[in-house]
């Protein structure tokens, strides 16, 4: 058992994390402490649907006589690479850049391209 101070005892609150002595931001949060709100476990089926829709939304807004629709095919192949990264279970995503083009075979800046252009 640990000991804890009178303070602790009568305030009923104990410590709450270490402090490594980094500097701290202020209205920072703790590692852990938020995820928790937009993280929820993500299913195959709802994949596979945002997929679908993603795929529908580019064709139907395709204007006639452009190569690409609004997504393009290098955005629809980020969002179908990404979804094959995810972590079902916990619904946590965080890719590296470097890491999309290397999965993707495609150089860092048509990764870039693709999310401003079009």
């Amino acid at each position: 058992m640990s000991a804890r101070s009178l303070f602790q005892i009568a305030g009923g609150k104990a410590k709450k994390a270490h402090r490594t002595g980094q500097p701290v931001r202020r209205s920072s949060y703790r590692a852990g402490e938020r995820e928790q709100r937009y993280l929820r476990p993500f299913n195959k089926a709802e994949r596979n649907a945002r997929m679908r829709a993603a795929e529908v939304y580019d064709r139907k807004h395709k204007i006639a006589g452009r190569r690409n629709g609004p997504l393009g095919a290098i955005g629809v192949d980020v969002l179908r690479e990404l979804m094959r990264m995810i972590d079902f279970k916990t619904g946590r995503l965080e890719p590296a850049i470097a890491t999309l083009a290397e999965r993707l075979r495609r150089s860092r800046r048509d990764r870039q391209r693709a999310r401003t252009s079009e």
